[in-house]
């Protein structure tokens, strides 16, 4: 199934070897047939769409109902393998309660306020002092968002209104992987 190996490069996962491809269950010698059709093109030992790929998987994933978006050219494949590798073999080992599990590789997310390292913790005669939430940027968050509040009737869009008014700065944070576990407890 050229789709279904084609489907598997998608923008957090741009970057596959053979031996990815095994791992996750698919057929290795179709990376090389995807090739000679100008899909995919080698680089740093192992592939990646090409922009006639990139059309061909925004076609192939609309008529299979996905909304992924085609991956690009890795900066730096060997950290992509790696992360790939990693995610794959934590999907396959994964033991946990029911429920569903999504493992995501680099995440685009961000987080606030962007408060310099030095100004969360001091380290004082060898013990280390958490100054975070004495900041004057984390006192004003948790003053407009008080634990124990009702958040009944509040829109995500009215959490955003409420955090822009802080004018607090947002920090872009991509780590490697990001496992969301979710557990049905009924």
């Amino acid at each position: 199934m050229l789709e279904r190996v084609l489907l598997l490069f998608d923008e957090n996962r741009p970057f596959w070897t053979e031996r990815l491809v095994k791992m996750a269950g698919e057929d290795p010698l179709l990376l090389e047939k995807l090739a000679d059709n100008g899909l995919l093109k080698k680089t740093g030992g192992g592939f990646c769409l090409t922009d006639e790929g990139r059309g061909m998987f925004r076609k192939w994933a609309a008529e299979s109902y996905l909304e992924s978006i085609p991956g690009g050219e890795p900066g730096d494949p060997e950290l992509e393998e790696l992360k790939l590798e990693t995610a794959l073999l934590f999907e396959r080992g994964f033991k946990g309660f029911q429920g569903t599990k999504r493992v995501i590789v680099s995440p685009r997310l961000e987080y606030f306020p962007g408060i310099p390292p030095g100004e969360i913790f001091s380290i004082s005669e060898g013990s280390i002092q958490w100054r975070l939430l004495e900041h004057p940027l984390v006192a004003d968050l948790t003053s407009s968002f008080p634990r124990g509040r009702s958040g009944e009737g509040e829109s995500l869009q009215d959490l955003e209104r409420g955090v822009d008014a802080l004018k607090v700065d947002r920090v872009p944070w991509s780590p490697h992987l990001l496992c969301i576990n979710q557990c049905d407890y009924a």
